[in-house]
């Protein structure tokens, strides 16, 4: 009996270790969604846009974001589907603005059964125009991003910001 606790310890730390390891790989990501660039500074009066772009991502399918800005200072004026879900096929992209609160919805899938793409590129344009001096957060918020197979992908997401001169 002790002979086979002596064989049977050692083998179940190995096994959860290599699970740990698996796990632990699988899970970590060097994926990011963020704004870009990161700060804009421009006049009132002025119209800018910003791009969400995605990074080392693999198999992305299907995308989702919501963007939160003052609406006292920046006024939406556009979202648009970018080109990087576009490189894997024909897509469907959906989009709301809401100019009250300032936010918008986006999102965006690809159509059929195919696998997702891989790479870096923007999934996304936001146009502005500056309405009012001062200062706000580019915020993304509820931000989703799915492989082929209906999995999460594991990413950051980075906010953006505005000032006026």
């Amino acid at each position: 009996m002790n002979k086979k606790i002596i064989i049977a310890v050692p083998l179940i730390v190995v096994i959860a270790t290599v699970a740990v390891y698996f796990f632990v790989t699988m899970t970590s990501s060097s994926s990011k969604l963020y704004v870009d660039p990161s700060s804009v500074s421009r006049d009132v009066g002025e119209v800018f846009t910003v791009h969400i772009d995605v990074s080392g991502v693999k198999d992305l399918f299907l995308w989702q974001f919501k963007l939160r800005w003052d609406p006292a200072i920046l006024e939406t004026l556009n979202v648009t589907e970018g080109s990087f879900l576009k490189r894997g096929g024909d897509t469907y992209f959906l989009q709301k603005i809401n100019s009250t609160d300032g936010s918008a919805l986006a999102s965006c899938t690809l159509l059929g059964d195919i696998f997702g793409v891989d790479g870096d590129g923007d999934v996304a344009a936001v146009q502005f125009r500056v309405k009012g001096s001062g200062q706000c957060n580019l915020e993304l918020f509820d931000t989703q991003l799915f492989d082929s197979y209906g999995y999460t992908i594991s990413y950051s997401s980075i906010n953006g910001s505005f000032t006026t001169p």
